[in-house]
């Protein structure tokens, strides 16, 4: 399936907006686009003002309750100061969620596959699904080689 599209993965979704935002933000943090397509796909089916559900996080000790904004699903309490809300704005998530991956790029030592896993909030990169919808996908193909791409 390599080179062609499945017909879940709709780029319908991509404006002008997002893809500007995407090729600015894989030039700053050296990110392949398909990654970053795929990764706003996975994580909102690309839809840049959703708001993800109520789940329990602890931060600094404490257990709150709060949620993921916009296509990069940012959860503001771990990643951003300002108004959540903000959040639902393509070119400021998009930033975020890059600058994000990024991070776990590197914790990760340049490996993809458990990048993913980190940016998805798993520590053991046990959800595979998610993970090959980022890498072997439905821009990818099917290559094993994560380590590197």
């Amino acid at each position: 399936m390599a080179g062609s599209q499945s017909q879940a993965f709709s780029k319908n979704w991509i404006t002008p907006t997002i893809k500007k935002a995407v090729e600015r933000e894989s030039k700053r943090h050296g990110i392949p686009t398909r990654i970053i397509y795929n990764l706003i796909h996975a994580e909102s089916s690309g839809k840049p003002h959703v708001k993800g559900k109520l789940f329990k996080l602890k931060v600094n000790g404490s257990l709150i309750e709060t949620r993921a904004y916009g296509a990069m699903q940012i959860i503001p309490e771990l990643h951003y100061k300002g108004n959540p809300e903000d959040l639902l704005e393509p070119n400021l998530n998009i930033r975020i969620g890059c600058r994000i991956f990024k991070n776990c790029l590197k914790r990760a030592k340049g490996n993809y596959f458990k990048a993913c896993g980190y940016y998805n909030g798993q520590v053991k990169n046990k959800d595979y699904k998610y993970i090959n919808k980022i890498l072997g996908g439905k821009t990818y193909g099917s290559s094993k080689n994560y380590s590197r791409l």
